[in-house]
């Protein structure tokens, strides 16, 4: 079969059991025709991935020339966009990369909505939104731009072009936060992204909102990903967990009601 070169459908995990193989068999599923990879944080040791083609990475900023002098530790959680600048080097031929987060569950025309990014030469494609006043996310971001957006991480497009761009922004913020780390703020990857893309006016964007019922699409709580619910067409749906779901969710309510 054919593979599209210039598309990559990349399922991004820290670790591997019969639920994060299950999703990512999921979504191998749904993109026939395109190229497929398991992005894996190794930082902490290897992962079996089985017979997917394997993406290994580390947190490893110092290598892109982004780890602060002083002040702001990375993490790939914190820094998610980080991600796609270690995927820029290993996969030089591909113009878009979509990632999905291994507790995330597409129930969509996939396919669709990847000719529709291609055909309309779109550079981000996520969930974004107005952030409500006060939201710790846009503080991190206050000091570098006016128009601030926030969106959510779990399933994310973003081209060449754009994460060529956003690296240098990166840098460019980092020799401002270097000069005063004290003064500055360290962004979070999703207010960046975000922010910086509509405080231009070169980029095309897709929002999900436009497109989906992104209702059970949130940080939290989690939802049991073999349940119908989590299923339903027309949907993206985040957390999602199998065997740990219980315990995830009572982890969560305990901590609404600060037990």
């Amino acid at each position: 079969m054919f593979l599209n070169e210039d598309v990559a459908i990349i399922y991004r995990t820290h670790y591997w059991n019969e639920d994060t193989e299950y999703l990512a068999r999921k979504l191998f599923g749904q993109c026939a025709g395109f190229q497929f990879f398991v992005a894996c944080d190794e930082t902490n040791g290897e992962i079996d991935v089985g017979n997917f083609n394997k993406i290994s990475h580390t947190n490893d900023p110092e290598s892109l020339g982004l780890k602060p002098k002083s002040g702001h530790n990375p993490t790939l959680w914190y820094d998610a966009d980080f991600v796609f600048y270690y995927l820029l080097r290993s996969l030089p031929k591909v113009n878009y990369f979509f990632l999905l987060e291994n507790d995330c569950s597409l129930n969509i025309d996939f396919d669709k909505l990847i000719k529709k990014a291609i055909k309309d030469d779109v550079d981000l494609v996520g969930q974004i939104f107005d952030p409500k006043e006060g939201d710790w996310p846009q503080a991190t971001i206050s000091a570098y731009y006016k128009n601030k957006k926030q969106m959510l991480f779990p399933f994310v497009m973003m081209s060449r072009k754009l994460i060529l761009s956003a690296y240098e922004e990166r840098l460019r913020i980092k020799h401002i936060y270097d000069s005063n780390p004290e003064e500055y703020t360290w962004p979070y990857c999703e207010a960046f992204i975000s922010s910086y893309v509509y405080s231009q006016d070169n980029f095309n964007v897709i929002n999900l909102n436009d497109l989906y019922d992104m209702t059970r699409y949130k940080y939290r709580p989690h939802n049991y990903m073999y349940s119908g619910i989590s299923n339903i067409p027309n949907t993206i749906v985040h957390p999602v967990a199998g065997r740990d779901f219980l315990k995830k969710k009572d982890r969560h309510y305990r901590r609404l009601r600060g037990i």
